[in-house]
């Protein structure tokens, strides 16, 4: 099967691909070199011109860029949808508009600043350093020459350069800044009550008439799911490291280069007795401490059991109980002066006193494992999958640019592909937009087989990559429109959303009355009390800090930390509707607004910078804007 899709990708259709290209080329390509060029320019900027291929270029990274967060199976209507064309002519526009005031002012970039730019960018860095080879190779994916990314890096700079110092323009109230540092601090003692929505469902009643009348005028939500089953082929590099057969020397090779996964570094097994020294302890405890340990050393090296020994003196509890056993010690896992000593100990050796910084220790070493390489044939069977899974991915690099000339070339007819590179149609269950299971797990293959060309004409989708892997086709086997539901199937869910509806209505009206009630006279504590006995209501309390709230409570939450601070010897009596309907009647009873003094400096650093880089960035757009309507500009929108 490789060979043969080898052949395919440099045999006939290659050469069909280039007539296709050469015929064009020959009528009309040739005439446009002798003629010239009639270039109209994208938008004018002043005296300065924006050339389609700038436009194009920058379309086609923003594209790129959406294409990556978005999947590859992006529908071009959707880009157009979003304005992604008109966004992308202004942001050029801004940047020539920035790009002259830069010249006009003298702005500049030293060699020493773009220098730093570019070496301490993230991206070029291997070991925390610059790589120039990483640096060379990223610029040439990216289709950039060292010069024109480093004029890039330059003009950006210069920018940056604008930008910080726009922003930093800016200033802060301190008044307005302590104002809000004490409503961060801000607490309230407050208690609330909730009336459920549902209350009064069950008093309703609801005709057959008004049902169908509210069936009828939101027929849009009583609608099955729009169903769609798919046939599709899958290109993935696990599917042809299945049909890769790899020769000895090919094994040999590819051991060689992943050799280090199979090498186990040094170990050792080493029980201990410790003697503890704190680290405030003076000359004398330390003597006296040492001085034991020596007495207990002497026995060590002697006859006695090193595991009793261990249990009955060790000051490490958890090893002594089982006779000073550390288990297998690897390098850079224990204290310096204590590794040291266990590797270069041999096997059965008792050493000691060795010091750290945790008292006194007596060492056993009780294993050694020497540094071992496992041999080829002990990992045989994972070097094949290594070298099936790398012959698959250089074939894959290969193949997946032929599969997506394929499905382009004959984009009605799935079996094309499959023919051309072996590949088994397969065939998908029921799925929607929303979710499916299979190949319609993943939302970049729903959103692509639900696009118009897809579902409508009945095409094969374009290439869809899923992650780095795969790639798929998909086309139309069956669908299944959205339709109404019928009346019957929803009537009782129709009566019941009614029912809670005029409860809520309901709920409300009897909240409002009951808050205007209490709230007639100024309210004391004792009202509240009194309000709440009388109504058979409990009170719950309401978190003192308004970040402590939680989520379905936010809605009482703000209204609480709005409402005015009550007088001396009275509460704040106020009600809110929920977003689940619910009404919730809530009490203020004291208000602390919080001491400045009391936040931490860091914090207040924290929350200074947040507000400066709120405002510094909204400096810098009404400086963008200023620029733009004090200049001429025009966009010509019949080529976008």
């Amino acid at each position: 099967m490789l060979t043969e899709i080898r052949d395919r990708a440099t045999g006939w259709i290659a050469w069909v691909i280039v007539l296709l290209i050469t015929i064009p080329f020959a009528l009309w390509g040739v005439q446009s070199y002798f003629e010239g060029v009639n270039e109209i320019p994208i938008a004018t900027v002043n005296d300065s011109e924006i050339s389609i291929y700038e436009y194009q270029d920058a379309l086609s990274r923003q594209r790129q860029s959406l294409a990556q967060r978005l999947g590859r199976g992006l529908d071009p209507a959707l880009l157009d949808s979003l304005g992604i064309k008109e966004q992308v002519v202004n942001s050029l526009v801004n940047e020539r508009l920035i790009q002259s005031y830069t010249q006009e002012n003298n702005y500049r970039l030293s060699d020493q600043q773009l220098s730093k730019m570019i070496t301490t960018n993230p991206a070029f860095l291997e070991d925390d350093q610059f790589s120039e080879e990483l640096y060379l190779q990223l610029l040439s994916v990216n289709n950039f020459s060292p010069q024109s990314f480093e004029a890039t890096q330059r003009q950006q700079g210069v920018i940056g350069q604008l930008q910080t110092g726009v922003a930093g323009s800016g200033f802060l109230n301190e008044q307005e800044f302590e104002y809000l540092l004490s409503l961060e601090s801000q607490k309230r003692k407050s208690e609330y009550v909730l009336i459920p929505g549902e209350k009064f469902s069950s008093e309703f009643e609801v005709s057959d008439s008004e049902v169908a009348e509210f069936y009828e005028t939101n027929i849009d939500d009583y609608q099955t799911e729009e169903r769609l089953k798919v046939n599709y082929v899958e290109l993935s590099i696990d599917s042809l490291a299945e049909t890769v057969v790899t020769t000895e020397s090919e094994l040999m090779v590819t051991y060689e280069q992943i050799s280090d996964r199979f090498r186990q570094a040094e170990s050792r097994r080493a029980s201990h007795i410790l003697f503890s020294v704190a680290e405030s302890a003076g000359d004398e405890e330390k003597a006296n401490v040492k001085a034991a340990a020596e007495l207990v050393l002497q026995q060590a090296t002697g006859d006695k059991d090193f595991g009793e020994l261990a249990a009955l003196y060790s000051d490490d509890t958890g090893s002594g109980s089982n006779g000073g056993d550390l288990g297998v010690i690897a390098p850079g896992q224990m204290v310096k002066p204590f590794e040291d000593a266990v590797f270069s100990m041999e096997a059965g050796d008792v050493r000691g006193l060795i010091e750290s910084r945790f008292g006194f220790h007596i060492i056993k070493l009780t294993e050694l494992h020497e540094e071992r390489q496992q041999t080829f044939e002990e990992v045989k069977e994972l070097v094949i999958k290594e070298a099936k899974k790398q012959q698959a991915e250089n074939l894959f690099a290969e193949i997946s640019e032929l599969f997506q000339n394929l499905v382009f070339e004959d984009p009605e007819n799935l079996t094309t592909v499959a023919d051309e590179l072996d590949l088994a149609i397969l065939s998908s269950e029921w799925f929607t937009q929303e979710e499916g299971e299979g190949i319609a797990s993943d939302s970049q293959i729903r959103r692509v087989a639900f696009s118009e060309d897809v579902i409508n004409e009945g095409l094969v989708s374009p290439a869809i990559e899923v992650g780095f892997d795969k790639l798929f086709a998909v086309q139309k086997a069956e669908h299944e429109p959205a339709s109404p539901i019928p009346l019957e199937e929803v009537k009782v869910d129709i009566i019941k959303e009614l029912q809670d509806q005029r409860s809520r209505e309901k709920v409300k009206q009897m909240g409002e009355e009951l808050v205007e009630r209490i709230t007639v006279t100024s309210a004391s504590i004792d009202d509240w009390r009194g309000f709440l006995s009388d109504q058979q209501l409990e009170s719950l309390t309401m978190a003192e800090v308004r970040t402590d709230i939680s989520p379905e409570l936010l809605n009482v939450g703000d209204a609480i930390f709005s409402h005015p601070a009550p007088g001396e010897g009275v509460v704040g009596i106020g009600g809110v509707v929920l977003f689940d309907g619910d009404y919730a009647i809530y009490m203020v009873e004291d208000v602390d607004l919080g001491s400045v003094d009391d936040i931490s400096e860091e914090h207040k650093a924290r929350l200074r910078q947040r507000l400066m880089d709120r405002d510094g960035g909204s400096y810098y757009r009404q400086f963008s804007e200023f620029l733009r309507a004090n200049a001429e500009v025009t966009i010509a929108e019949d080529q976008l």
